[in-house]
C-alpha cells in the first residue's frame, strides 16, 4: 500500500513539473512600463526627467516613455514635444484611479501606481513590485499581432481574457536622450534633457477578439540623427493596468518612414 501511494506521490510531482515546465516555456518574459508625464514649462519637472534618463542608463527591463502635457503651454513657453493627447491620456489613468486632477511631473508604472516622478524612492519601489508581480504572473502570450500582407495595418487577435474590457494604445517614441534650450517660462535660461520622448499616440478599444487597426504612425531611421521605437501596450480598460506589451524595435509592425 505504502509503495503505490509513493508511486501515485512521484506521478503527481512529475505531471506538476511537466505542467510548470510546459507553462514556462509559454511565458512571455515582459518588462515594467513607466510613463512619466512632464512639461517644459514645470520648473518641478526636470529632475523628475533626469530620474528618467537615470533609469534608462541604468535597466535595460524597462519601457520608458516621456509624454509631454500641453497645459503648461499658456504660461509663456510652449513645449515642442507637447501635444493634447497626451494631456487626454494623463486624465484617462486619472480616470481610471478616480483621482479629480492631474499634475506634474508624474509617473504612472505599469498603467496603474502613481507617483510623483521626481521621487525616486517610490518609484522603484513601484516599479520592484511590478516587476514582482510580472514574474510572478509569469504571463503566457495574451495577444498576436500581425502585419497585413495585402494592404496596411495590423491585426490583434486577443488570446486569452476577455477583449470587452481591453484597449491597444499604440506608441512611438524617440530612443534618445535630447537637450532643448529653455527661453521662456519657469524654466527660462535653462538647458533640459529629456529621454524617450513620445512622439505618437493612439489608443482604440479591441471591438472584437481579432481585430484590424491601421494606426497612422511610422518610426523614422537613423538617418533623421535618432532612432525611433514603438511598443504597443494592451491594457485594462477598467483599471488602466498594463496587461501585456508587444515592442517594435525594428519596424516589423509600424511602418518605416519614408
Amino acid at each position: 500500500m505504502r509503495a503505490k501511494i509513493l508511486w501515485k506521490l512521484t506521478a503527481v510531482c512529475a505531471s506538476l513539473l511537466t505542467a510548470a515546465s510546459a507553462h514556462s516555456e509559454n511565458a512571455v518574459p515582459q518588462p515594467v512600463v513607466v510613463e512619466l508625464f512632464t512639461s517644459q514649462g514645470c520648473s518641478s519637472c526636470p529632475p523628475a526627467d533626469a530620474f528618467l534618463k537615470s533609469l534608462k542608463d541604468s535597466d535595460d527591463d524597462l519601457v520608458l516613455l516621456s509624454l509631454h502635457v500641453d497645459y503648461w503651454n499658456r504660461l509663456g513657453w510652449k513645449d515642442e514635444f507637447s501635444a493634447k493627447k497626451y494631456t487626454d491620456r494623463q486624465r484617462y489613468y486619472a480616470l481610471k484611479a478616480d483621482r479629480a486632477t492631474i499634475y506634474t511631473p508624474q509617473m504612472v508604472i505599469q498603467g496603474q501606481e502613481h507617483a510623483v516622478g521626481s521621487d525616486s524612492t517610490k518609484v522603484g519601489k513601484l516599479i520592484e513590485s511590478a516587476r514582482q508581480e510580472l514574474d510572478a504572473e509569469a504571463a503566457e502570450e495574451l495577444a498576436a499581432v500581425n502585419r497585413l500582407q495585402d494592404r496596411p495595418g495590423l491585426r490583434i487577435t486577443v488570446l486569452r481574457g476577455n477583449h470587452a474590457d481591453m484597449i491597444v494604445s499604440f506608441l512611438k517614441y524617440q530612443d534618445v536622450t535630447q537637450p532643448v534650450d529653455i527661453g521662456a517660462g519657469e524654466n527660462r535660461g535653462r538647458t533640459i534633457e529629456y529621454t524617450n520622448v513620445v512622439t505618437g499616440l493612439e489608443m482604440s478599444p479591441l471591438p472584437r477578439r481579432s481585430s484590424i487597426f491601421d494606426p497612422e504612425l511610422c518610426l523614422a531611421g537613423s538617418q533623421s540623427g535618432f532612432s525611433e521605437k514603438g511598443v504597443i501596450l494592451i491594457q485594462d480598460n477598467r483599471s488602466g493596468k498594463i496587461l501585456y506589451s508587444i515592442a517594435d524595435h525594428d519596424a516589423s509592425l509600424f511602418a518605416r518612414c519614408g
